[in-house]
């Protein structure tokens, strides 16, 4: 295997790491940042396991899946090599089995399923390994000097770091008086968050602006769903903030999910593990919503809702709770919140007034 590895990686010169699944620890994610970044491969993630590669790498290109740019699926197409470590060739980062399809393609896969179940795409060699049994071998390969690769390498980093930067000046961003453009919180969650925050989310339009912008440095630093499920959020940044009390946890919650599972605050406030909570408050559920709009133009069911102050629910509950309607107040709140956690070991709601018409992120 690392012989064929050594042959594959040494002519290549577009090459792809394609990264996700389980099987991983704080160790193997660094070690594969530094092979990376050392031989000027670039990083690309499966759909929501964003935290293998540092947000801030320059080995990290992004992720394949809902939300992912379009500069992701030409980086993944046009690969002369993918070694896809954990992670396979299945129905969302393909976008439906479109992706990376042609017979043509050479593709190296790392995974402990013999069979390779869910993979759509050619198969040039199988390494049955773990990611951590797989990363820990990296050091058996002598590559050659990876200068031809720069360019490559570092359009590759360009154009996510491009992606992943908050436009808050853009004209298309304009919302309706008295609600806040989504692209300032997420600026301000950037700047003001350490290299500690772990960060969870469920389903929901909400989550491409979580997957798209927060600041994933260390691994695990990302804790959502594959399968859709709504209601996720709270009780796994509950969860992670008993798990480890050292880190700054923050969960992304649109107001229908954050409406399934909001009690777990209470848990939180009982079992001190604060935690803060940003909820996209748009009085709908978004996805279901485009979905109607999509097929059934003008003719919306069942999608929207008459939310409570969430705030007010949350000083309930004995959490820090308060409302942005402008942008101008996204900065102070933030800072408010994030004191209330780190500090006053208290949770923290930001109840997040948003534009219906605005729900997913400019492309």
């Amino acid at each position: 295997d690392i012989e064929y590895l050594q042959q594959e990686l040494g002519k290549s010169q577009s090459p792809v790491l394609y990264v996700g699944g389980p099987g991983w620890t704080p160790e193997a994610a660094q070690t594969l940042t530094k092979f990376a970044e050392a031989n000027k491969i670039p990083v690309l993630h499966d759909w929501r396991v964003s935290d293998r590669v540092a947000f801030n790498s320059p080995a990290n290109a992004g992720w394949l899946g809902y939300g992912r740019s379009d500069a992701a699926a030409e980086l993944f197409n046009n690969a002369d090599l993918v070694i896809g470590i954990g992670a396979l060739f299945t129905d969302v980062p393909t976008d439906g089995y479109k992706l990376r399809q042609s017979p043509a393609a050479k593709n190296i896969f790392v995974n402990v399923d013999t069979a390779l179940q869910g993979n759509s795409g050619p198969v040039a060699h199988h390494i049955v390994a773990t990611p951590t049994e797989f990363v820990a071998s990296l050091d058996s390969l002598s590559l050659a000097d990876a200068s031809a690769r720069t360019a490559w390498f570092e359009k590759a980093r360009a154009d996510h770091a491009e992606f992943s930067t908050p436009d808050t000046d853009s004209p298309l961003r304009d919302t309706k008086e008295g609600t806040v453009n989504l692209e300032v919180v997420f600026e301000q969650l950037q700047k003001q968050l350490d290299d500690s925050a772990l960060f969870t989310f469920g389903a929901g339009n909400h989550c491409i602006w979580a997957q798209r912008y927060l600041p994933t440095q260390q691994y695990p630093s990302q804790l959502s769903v594959k399968n859709g499920s709504m209601g996720y959020s709270v009780p796994a940044a509950v969860a992670s903030a008993l798990e480890d009390p050292s880190r700054t946890v923050v969960t992304i919650a649109g107001d229908g999910e954050f409406l399934m599972n909001s009690q777990e605050l209470a848990t939180a406030v009982q079992y001190d593990a604060p935690i803060l909570i940003v909820v996209v408050s748009n009085g709908e559920f978004s996805t279901i919503r485009d979905h109607q709009e999509n097929h059934f133009p003008r003719r919306i069911s069942g999608t929207q809702i008459k939310n409570p102050d969430f705030a007010k629910v949350a000083e309930g509950y004995g959490a820090f709770g308060q409302t942005v309607r402008l942008n101008d107040e996204v900065a102070d709140a933030i800072e408010q919140a994030l004191k209330a956690v780190r500090e006053d070991k208290r949770s923290a709601l930001i109840n997040v007034i948003a534009d219906k018409d605005f729900s997913l992120p400019a492309s």
